[in-house]
């Protein structure tokens, strides 16, 4: 075993010699491609780096109808694929642990999407599990690879089982009460986190323990329109679009049960979803002012940066390496996706070293030097 001022001398040697972590903000790099005329809704990245978009334009000529495209960052081409039978209503969508695409369609189904053979498989709501219409909205499939959704017509949570090919239906009811989710979000225990709108009795954020189809719902002060939802640690954070002019970022401590309102800025009005990046920043769209925001929950301050004007950002997804994609819905038969790429932490050359590396390390070394000498004489 080794000595332990060997082991301390080691360790902070190591430590010096690490380069800096990436840290994320919202000034990378911009960029944003058209894909009109498809007009996307939500969107997220494969593990190859493709992104992938919904298309929903309930004004255009040809809706409802199914379609995602894909987008090459590289020279902005859209390639689109089209589901092969009648109506369909996509709206969210998510990545599947197989690396295909999961689907919500409000045509009482989910619908999955295989990115590599380009074949489209529809799973109808059973209408025995079901309360039909159900109007599937949101969507997230959990670790353990079940499919998870929002029924905002039927007021319930829906959970399809691939590899079993079973449903289960859960009504959003606590008492005498209804709520009509929206986003879906898991934290670490298993527990399926929702937000409920206007519709619902009860405006604001519900759970639901899986294993005893338990669900509570929670009202939020002023709750209209809670939205976009995500997990960090023991914070559930969500959106209200509609809470107040700008809007409201909401905090949820599942420690102690209580709510923290952080009212938006008119720079990021109308925001709709988030996501976490690994600071703990929290990224939103802002719909209304057409920006990309953050909030930083350690300083509790709102940040934006303006895109491309009247382009209505909706969906949003993190690819951990440091890119935050977005869907732009501009208007009727318009559309497009943006990107913001974080810069690579710089180099460090090793084991140089300046400033305060050298002085700690010397430090570091001397102390120890002295150390070894004095127990030298005392054993010899």
């Amino acid at each position: 075993m080794k000595n332990g001022k060997v082991m301390v001398f080691s360790i902070l040697l190591s430590l010096c010699m690490i380069g800096p972590a990436m840290a994320w903000n919202l000034y990378g790099t911009l960029e944003e491609w058209g894909t009109s005329p498809f007009r996307p809704y939500d969107i997220t990245v494969l593990s190859d780096g493709s992104p992938w978009l919904t298309y929903h334009d309930e004004l255009a000529a040809d809706w409802p109808v199914g379609k995602v495209c894909t987008i090459d960052p590289s020279d902005g081409s859209v390639t689109t694929y089209q589901v092969p039978w009648g109506n369909s209503g996509f709206e969210t969508l998510d990545r599947g642990l197989d690396d295909t695409l999961w689907i919500a369609d409000r045509e009482d189904r989910i619908v999955n999407f295989d990115p590599t053979t380009h074949v489209f498989t529809a799973y109808p709501l059973p209408a025995a599990t079901f309360t039909l219409p159900a109007g599937p909205f949101g969507i997230n499939v959990a670790s353990d690879g079940k499919v998870w959704f929002t029924c905002m017509t039927s007021n319930a949570l829906g959970c399809y089982n691939p590899v079993t090919n079973t449903w289960q239906n859960f009504p959003v009811m606590d008492g005498g009460n209804s709520g009509k989710p929206v986003d879906i979000a898991f934290s670490s225990d298993g527990t399926v986190w929702f937000t409920t709108k206007s519709g619902g009795a009860i405006r604001g954020l519900g759970s639901l323990v899986p294993s005893t189809g338990t669900v509570t719902l929670r009202t939020i002060d002023g709750g209209v329109d809670p939205f976009g939802i995500a997990v960090a640690g023991d914070k559930i954070w969500f959106l209200d679009h509609h809470r107040t002019v700008n809007g409201t970022l909401v905090r949820y401590d599942m420690g102690t049960g209580v709510f923290t309102y952080f009212s938006g800025i008119p720079e990021l009005q109308d925001p709709h979803f988030l996501v976490i990046d690994p600071d703990g920043l929290i990224w939103m769209t802002a719909f209304g002012a057409s920006a990309i925001g953050t909030f930083n929950p350690f300083t509790l301050t709102f940040q934006s940066r303006a895109v491309t004007a009247n382009s209505g950002p909706m969906g949003i997804f993190l690819v951990p390496s440091g890119e935050i994609w977005w869907a732009e819905t501009f208007e009727t038969e318009h559309g497009g996706a943006g990107r913001i790429t974080q810069p690579p932490p710089p180099d460090v050359p090793v084991p140089t070293m300046t400033g305060w590396g050298i002085v700690i390390l010397s430090s570091i070394t001397a102390g120890f030097a002295l150390w070894a000498m004095r127990r030298k004489k005392l054993m010899g």
